[in-house]
């Protein structure tokens, strides 16, 4: 049980950090408190309670790990590549 709780708390430690990192995720200091801000889809950014912060960064791994996938899809050969086209 332990090492599962730790598990979960590490993934979300580290996606917290590679969020903040790809700036999609802005913690802002100022006098009065901190703001918590995130991307939104036309690239702005918007204020959010700091009680979302697990939802935006469930939000932010989805993303994440579709833009991976989709990168990896590109760079994959298709099967049209290595057919023949013409023989001798």
């Amino acid at each position: 049980m332990i090492y599962t709780v730790s598990f979960v708390v590490f993934l979300f430690v580290l996606a917290t950090t590679q969020a903040v990192r790809d700036e999609h995720l802005v913690v802002m200091r100022w006098p009065v408190g901190y703001f918590f801000m995130e991307r939104g889809d036309d690239g702005r950014y918007v204020l959010f309670s700091p009680l979302r912060l697990p939802l935006v960064v469930a939000r932010y791994s989805r993303l994440a790990v579709a833009a991976g996938v989709h990168s990896l899809s590109r760079r994959l050969r298709t099967r049209v590549s290595h057919t023949r086209v013409a023989y001798r």
